[in-house]
C-alpha cells in the first residue's frame, strides 16, 4: 500500500512538472516599434473555426498567449496573426511550429498579407456614379489561395477581401449575362493600408447608386482613371474661382477705404512698397510679347507636320466608302476610352488586338479587354473584324459581333472599354 502511494505521488509530481515546463506563451519581436493588433484562428477539438480576441499592443516587441490553441500542451491547427495597421499587411506563422519556440522575431517580409482588399464593380459606360448591383466575385491570390464575394443590393458594388497574399491576382467576375477574368496587382508597399481596385464591366448590367455614407468613406483611388481627371480638374477650377472672388473682395474693399481718404488705388499702392510698371509714352502699359508658336508644329498632338502634305499624326483622311484610295492607310483612331487619341494602323494582312503585350495592337492599359480579344484580317481590299472568344464582346455600331463582320469607313468599333472608329 505505501509502494503504491508513493508511485501515485510520483506520478503526479511529473506530471505537474510537465504541466509548469510547457509554457504557453511566446515572445514576438516586431520589425520596428509601432502600434500592432495580435490574434489566433485556430480550429478546436471538434474541428470547429475559432478566433481569439484580438488583443492590442505597442512598442518593439510583445508576450503572445498561446493557451486558448493549445489546451493540452499540443498545438491545435490554426495560426498566429499579427496586423500591422500603419501598412495595412498581416504576418501569419503556423502556431505548430510555435509550439516549441520561446522566441519568435518578425522580419518586414514576413508581412506578405494584405489585410483588406476592396474590389469594386462599377459599369464601363453610362452611370458614372453607379456600382454593379450584383456578381460573384473570385479571387486567387499569389499563394492559389482561392476566395469568394457575392456583391448583392447591399454591397452597393463593394467585393471585399481579408488577408490575401500580396503580388498578382487573378480575379473573375460572374454577372448577369457573362464573365470576365481579370489580373489585378495588389502591391505590399501602397499608399492606403487598404487596397482598393476599379473593375470596369463593359456590359449592360444592373446598377445601383451608392448611398451618400458609402460615398464619403470611400477614397479617389475607387475611381475609374478618368473620373480622377474629372474631379481634379473640377476642383482646381472651383478654387481658382474662388481665390478670383476673394481677391475682387479685397480690391473693392480696399477702392472704398481708399477713395473715403481721398487716395487713388496707385497711390495707395505706392504708399504699400508696390512697384508698378512705367507707362509708356502713349500713357499705355505694354502687352507682353506673344508667344513664339512654330508653324511646323501641330498644337493638338505635338507631331511635326509633314512638309508637303501639312498633315500630322492626328489628321484623319476623308475618303469615300468604296475603297482606300491611292494614299489612304487603314487604320483604328481612339475615340473614347483609356485609348483615346491613339492611332493604330493596320499594315499586317492579320492584326490581333487585346491586352497581350505581344499582339499588334496591344491594349495593355484596359482591364476589360481579354488577352486575345478580336482581330482583324485583310482580305481582296476588305478588312474583317471577328471576335477571338472575348469576355466582354466585340462591337461595331452598338452591335456584338456574333461572326465576322466587314468594316466599312466611320464605322465604331468597341473593344474593352474603348472605342474606335475605323478609317481608310
Amino acid at each position: 500500500m505505501r509502494a503504491t502511494l508513493l508511485l501515485l505521488v510520483a506520478a503526479l509530481s511529473l506530471i505537474a512538472l510537465g504541466a509548469a515546463s510547457a509554457d504557453p506563451t511566446v515572445g514576438v519581436t516586431f520589425p520596428e516599434k509601432g502600434a500592432y493588433i495580435w490574434w489566433l484562428e485556430y480550429k478546436d477539438a471538434l474541428g470547429k473555426p475559432q478566433v481569439a480576441a484580438p488583443k492590442h499592443t505597442r512598442g518593439a516587441g510583445t508576450s503572445v498567449d498561446l493557451s486558448p490553441a493549445v489546451p493540452s500542451g499540443k498545438p491545435l491547427p490554426g495560426l498566429l496573426k499579427v496586423y500591422d495597421p500603419k501598412s495595412g499587411n498581416v504576418a501569419a506563422k503556423n502556431l505548430e511550429n510555435l509550439a516549441d519556440a520561446k522566441e519568435l522575431k518578425l522580419k518586414s517580409a514576413d508581412f506578405d498579407l494584405v489585410r483588406t482588399a476592396r474590389l469594386i464593380l462599377k459599369p464601363a459606360e453610362g452611370k458614372p456614379n453607379e456600382r454593379v448591383e450584383s456578381a460573384v466575385v473570385t479571387l486567387k491570390d499569389a499563394n492559389s489561395d482561392e476566395f469568394t464575394a457575392i456583391v448583392d443590393p447591399l454591397s452597393e458594388g463593394v467585393a471585399e477581401f481579408h488577408d490575401i497574399a500580396g503580388g498578382l491576382e487573378s480575379v473573375t467576375v460572374d454577372y448577369d449575362g457573362g464573365r470576365m477574368t481579370i489580373d489585378v496587382e495588389a502591391p505590399i508597399e501602397r499608399d492606403n493600408p487598404v487596397f482598393t481596385h476599379v473593375i470596369a464591366i463593359s456590359a449592360d448590367v444592373r446598377t445601383v447608386k451608392p448611398s451618400a455614407a458609402s460615398t464619403q468613406t470611400t477614397s479617389a483611388e475607387q475611381e475609374l482613371p478618368e473620373q480622377q481627371q474629372a474631379r481634379r480638374s473640377r476642383s482646381g477650377a472651383a478654387g481658382i474661382i474662388a481665390g478670383f472672388a476673394f481677391l475682387a473682395m479685397v480690391g473693392g474693399v480696399a477702392y472704398v477705404v481708399l477713395k473715403a481718404k481721398g487716395t487713388t488705388l496707385k497711390d495707395g499702392l505706392e504708399k504699400l512698397g508696390v512697384a508698378l510698371p512705367k507707362a509708356e509714352d502713349d500713357g499705355q502699359i505694354p502687352e507682353p510679347p506673344a508667344p513664339q508658336v512654330d508653324p511646323n508644329i501641330c498644337p493638338f498632338c505635338g507631331q511635326r507636320k509633314d512638309p508637303e502634305t501639312g498633315k500630322c499624326g492626328c489628321s484623319v483622311d476623308s475618303q469615300p466608302s468604296g475603297g482606300m484610295g491611292a494614299a489612304g492607310v487603314p487604320r483604328l483612331i481612339g475615340v473614347q476610352g483609356p485609348y483615346s487619341g491613339h492611332i493604330f494602323e493596320l499594315v499586317d494582312d492579320v492584326t490581333v488586338i487585346g491586352r497581350d503585350s505581344g499582339n499588334a495592337i496591344p491594349l495593355d492599359q484596359d482591364a476589360t479587354t481579354s488577352r486575345k480579344h478580336a482581330r482583324i484580317n485583310k482580305d481582296n481590299g476588305a478588312f474583317v473584324i471577328t471576335d477571338e472568344g472575348s469576355s466582354n464582346g466585340t462591337f461595331v455600331n452598338g452591335l456584338r459581333v456574333e461572326a465576322n463582320r466587314e468594316l466599312r469607313p466611320g464605322d465604331e468599333v468597341q473593344i474593352g472599354s474603348t472605342k474606335f472608329r475605323f478609317e481608310l
